[in-house]
């Protein structure tokens, strides 16, 4: 490794999270001052070579805790690999404009996150979770966006000069205490409905019901009743429902039936998990010969917590190496990472965050006569 300690000091130390496919990054600033004598130091220079561990007591005397916990929980791969820029939004590394949208955008929530923020997103996300047709939630979402054009919005865009406003009976009760409020636009008035549980799908069938009853009427069509669009809006509600099919039972799910290799041949079965509130991970590893017996078993911690792929990257490399150790030439490799197993196959370049992770496995399952990979596939109990 080449990028000298200086570089760290004054770089963002970028932690990537990779969720079913999907990057997302925190950044955060390493800013303390470089000790005399290390300012063209190399990176190499904080890591234990004959261990490829970070050393402990270098980084605890050069950095801050809080700083050092972060350089300290980047994992290291098993052999050293050359210095190699990636842009760590995309699974290959290479930028894309939609990456490079995507990582502003979650710039900007992160620079502004507020309460308030956070309280809209949950408005606009309850909204597209009513269980109400399609075609209402679109309303509703228009409705608060006011570009519903109402004579009062056309009036503000300077379209319409008449701002009268039809006024509507509201013959329920269902929303208690909706008089008391004095919302300054449509968006207050659904906050409010959902935030004091007023059955916010009815008012969502009322409120469209009342705009579409306003339609009709400026186009000299028949339209329902004012007095009876609540209980027209409660029916046609009770019909979508009708029309929403009930969640089929979740079938319990359990793994295929263990599949010997053949028998000059050992299957090694490895998984990783991660226990976040003792800041660790565990490895979990077994092989077994053709007739099913257990040749050889191995659990193991690794600390500190890393993210379920980095983990996963770990104990494919620390499957190989333990095969290699008991002497094992042939093998079948199984796990359930689909990611770390079809990476692979490809020769382990196509996951950027853990390739110097990978290459470790590669360098690992190199050294076997024979040795190709499968993935633990699930199914559902009939």
């Amino acid at each position: 490794m080449a990028a000298a300690v200086a570089a760290i000091v004054a770089a963002v130390v970028i932690a990537v999270a990779v969720e079913e496919s999907m990057a997302t990054a925190a950044a955060v600033v390493i800013a303390v001052a470089v000790a005399d004598g290390w300012e063209e130091a190399t990176v190499d220079k904080l890591i234990k070579e004959d261990s490829r561990t970070w050393d402990d007591d270098v980084i605890n005397g050069l950095f801050v805790p809080e700083e050092a916990a972060i350089i300290k929980s980047i994992p290291l791969s098993r052999f050293p690999t050359e210095d190699k820029l990636f842009w760590p939004w995309t699974q290959t590394g290479k930028y894309s404009y939609k990456s490079g949208y995507r990582f502003l955008k979650y710039e900007d929530e992160v620079s502004g996150a507020t309460d308030a923020l956070a309280e809209d997103r949950n408005f606009w996300r309850s909204i597209w979770d009513l269980c109400v047709p399609n075609k209402i939630k679109k309303f509703l979402w228009r409705a608060c966006r006011e570009v519903v054009p109402t004579k009062a919005n056309l009036k503000r865009r300077h379209i319409m000069e008449n701002g009268s406003k039809n006024r509507v009976a509201w013959t329920s009760s269902k929303w208690n205490g909706y008089q008391n409020i004095s919302p300054v636009n449509f968006k207050e008035l659904l906050s409010w409905i959902f935030k004091n549980h007023g059955n916010p799908e009815r008012f969502a069938m009322v409120t469209w019901s009342l705009w579409n009853q306003r339609n009709q009427v400026r186009l000299n069509k028949p339209c329902c009743p004012s007095n009876l669009i609540e209980a027209q809006a409660k029916e046609k509600l009770e019909e979508f429902m009708a029309t929403i099919p009930d969640k089929p039972a979740t079938l319990p799910r359990q793994r295929t039936n263990w599949k010997p290799p053949d028998a000059r041949s050992f299957k090694i079965n490895f998984d990783g998990a991660i226990f976040k509130q003792e800041n660790k991970n565990g490895i979990g590893v077994v092989i077994r010969d053709h007739t099913g017996a257990v040749m050889a078993s191995l659990a193991q911690t690794v600390a500190p917590a890393m993210q379920p792929i980095e983990i996963d990257a770990v104990a494919v490399a620390r499957a190989l190496e333990f095969g290699e150790e008991i002497g094992i030439t042939e093998a079948v490799l199984e796990g359930d990472s689909e990611l770390i197993m079809n990476s692979l196959k490809g020769g382990g370049h196509s996951i950027a965050l853990v390739e110097p992770l990978l290459h470790g496995a590669m360098v690992f399952s190199s050294r076997y006569a024979n040795c190709y990979t499968l993935i633990v596939e699930e199914m559902a109990i009939d």
